[in-house]
């Protein structure tokens, strides 16, 4: 027994409390779990954290252990605040000696505060009671891995049962503003399985977990909506029924109908679309495409009919538009624009090519069968212009000796025509010197002729032979 006789502070009461004469152990809040020894003045255990999820088993073993530390101790309730024992434990036997009394008790609970000057906060409490634990005491003997109870207060009323052999409990609570119920399983193979279902004045909700897969569920109902909710980690989905609008949140959605259906990377098949605008940030490819706008960045159909189209490609058969803004143009039939039209094309691959505006577009190549408008202009103010050479008369008379005309059909259209093949070209030794004014690589790395950056070699290899041919002239009139 540890004697005291020097403290801070003392509070005890002038009552001895009776020696215990059995144990019972609560899991939690009311619920019996396991009990020893005999009816009569109950020491009891609830709600300690240690105690959660163990087996009826292990709480009577549990009980057997501390009951020894317990039984028949006679003590007087106090409250201590002294010096830190770090020796001293809960049950051990405390002798207090004051001026004019000794209390001799029992270390309950204690609390260690402090750095470098440590104290010790130590209780000892308890209500005696006899009679009023029989009717407690004797069900606990029947308990065999089950157990319920039933709590009656001011503002709520609850009823728990418990199998702790199958891991099941059950829980019903009533109050003046809700009434929930939830059922739970909990195993190690399946985690903790639940079902909680909470009504209140204003809504009812269910909710469904299954904590091993991370898997909730739950359906929401008041009066102005019905919402539904499955989430699984970081995905979820969601959906909102009012009275104006339903809506739909999801990571992933999908449906499938007689003449419709979308799967969940975003594809939709369906007969088909009536929409006033759309902007497509990927490929439109149909039959017939029409629209007041179409913006995207690949637009493929038989027929294309828009105010304004704005895209990287677009190919088609026929098309009817008002302004058009587009990086490469395909098409075997016909495009049309009217006198208020924009065009702003780099490169155009087509059938026939209708410019009615006074101010044509600036079109760098064209191939093909007709070419009805006025001629495009080039940018020639030498303000615009850097590194401005002469070209060599004779190099360039050589340069165009050294090309090879020749009469050919384009793979893609079999449209006829006449020019020269890039390849030729690029062999050519002043290809080096020229760079890229005699040929560029245009899509899929295809050679292609700007056939304008000839004009100025021809000019100066036409001057070339001119001189020369003035100078034989000189030289036979001579």
């Amino acid at each position: 027994m540890q004697q005291i006789m020097s403290f801070k502070s003392l509070e005890y009461e002038d009552k001895m409390i009776e020696g215990y004469t059995g144990l019972q152990i609560f899991q939690q809040n009311g619920e019996i779990g396991a009990s020893v020894g005999d009816a009569g003045n109950l020491y009891t255990i609830s709600g300690n954290f240690l105690l959660y999820g163990k087996t009826v088993v292990e709480l009577l073993n549990i009980a057997q252990s501390i009951f020894p530390y317990v039984y028949g101790r006679t003590y007087r309730p106090c409250t201590l605040e002294c010096r830190a024992m770090p020796w001293i434990e809960p049950g051990d036997a405390l002798r207090i000696i004051t001026r004019d009394d000794v209390i001799e008790t029992l270390c309950m609970k204690r609390t260690m505060s402090g750095c470098q000057a440590m104290m010790d906060s130590i209780e000892s409490s308890a209500d005696e009671s006899e009679n009023a634990t029989n009717d407690l005491y004797n069900p606990i003997k029947e308990v065999d891995g089950k157990s319920y109870l039933l709590m009656e207060q001011a503002d709520k009323i609850v009823l728990s049962m418990d199998d702790l052999s199958k891991d099941i409990s059950s829980k019903f609570e009533i109050t003046n503003r809700n009434i929930s119920a939830e059922v739970k399983r909990a195993t190690d193979a399946e985690g903790e399985i639940s079902n909680n279902i909470t009504q209140t004045e204003s809504e009812i909700t269910t909710v469904l977990t299954k904590s091993n897969e991370n898997l909730q569920s739950q359906i929401s109902q008041n009066a102005k909506n019905i919402s539904l909710l499955v989430s699984q980690g970081g995905l979820s989905a969601a959906i909102s029924q009012e009275s104006g609008q339903i809506s739909i949140t999801g990571n992933r959605f999908t449906w499938k109908a007689t003449k419709s259906s979308m799967t969940a990377d975003g594809t939709l098949n369906c007969n088909g679309i009536v929409a006033s605008s759309g902007n497509f940030s990927g490929t439109i490819t149909g039959t017939n495409i029409s629209g007041s706008t179409l913006t995207g960045i690949e637009i493929k159909g038989n027929f294309i009919t828009a105010n304004e189209i704005s895209a990287s490609t677009i190919d088609g058969t026929n098309f009817e538009l008002g302004s058009l803004d587009v990086v490469q143009l395909k098409t075997d039939d016909e495009i049309g624009a009217d006198d208020s039209a924009q065009v702003n094309i780099q490169n155009i691959a087509a059938g026939i090519i209708l410019c009615k505006g006074d101010d044509p577009s600036q079109i760098d190549w064209v191939i093909a069968k007709k070419y009805s408008g006025p001629i495009p202009k080039e940018d020639s103010d030498s303000r615009l212009k850097r590194n401005i050479t002469s070209l060599a008369t004779q190099e360039s008379e050589e340069f165009l000796n050294s090309l090879t005309p020749v009469f050919f059909e384009y793979k893609r259209n079999g449209i006829s025509s006449a020019g020269l093949i890039a390849q030729d070209v690029a062999e050519n030794v002043l290809s080096e010197e020229y760079g890229n004014a005699l040929y560029q690589f245009g899509k899929d790395d295809h050679l292609v002729i700007d056939y304008n950056n000839y004009i100025g070699i021809l000019i100066s290899g036409v001057q070339n032979m001119s001189r020369r041919l003035n100078s034989l002239m000189k030289q036979k009139g001579k």
